[in-house]
């Protein structure tokens, strides 16, 4: 796992330590259930419509894919978008959940993943409720999974309060 080097200095001591993603130091990073072993939670969030998200083969009952904001960052969002690779490959629906600490889960809503062609692609844009409040784990649960081809998340977007 890749980490963020932070730097303590002193009159004569510097300490160098990594912190890894997801500890309570960490910073933010996206997460999965599984991956394809190519396609990896990362390529969901990297903003490159060449890249996507797949959860392994074998994750067919509910794969996830989520974000950790990051120690200290709690966020409130209003907005969840996911482009889909192409329309075989979106999931039917979605359940989106939120946690404080990564461990324990609060359902957060439950939607079809109704579909849209845009020019960007196949895209679902779903409104949140307003009274999830801020949190530093946000994850998509999908539902009624397509067997082949597996499901394939282009970009996933959590549109932030406040934000476009």
């Amino acid at each position: 796992a890749l980490g963020r080097i932070c730097l303590v200095g002193g009159a004569e001591l510097r300490l160098y330590r990594i912190h890894e993603p997801g500890t309570p130091d960490g910073f933010e990073q996206p997460f999965a259930s599984s991956s394809d072993g190519l396609r990896r939670a990362m390529d969901a969030f990297d903003g490159n419509a060449k890249t996507a998200w797949r959860p392994s083969r074998t994750d067919l009952s509910g794969p996830y894919l989520g974000f950790d904001f990051g120690a200290g960052s709690a966020r409130r969002m209003t907005q969840l978008r996911i482009e889909w690779e192409e329309p075989g490959r979106a999931a039917r629906g979605i359940a989106l959940e939120t946690s404080d600490d990564g461990k324990t889960w609060q359902a957060a809503g439950r939607f079809d993943a109704a579909v849209t062609q845009t020019a960007a692609g196949t895209v679902s844009i779903q409104d949140l409720p307003k009274d999830i409040g801020a949190k530093r784990y946000w994850r998509v649960q999908l539902s009624s999974v397509p067997a082949a081809p597996a499901i394939g998340v282009r970009e996933l977007r959590l549109i932030e309060e406040g934000r476009p």
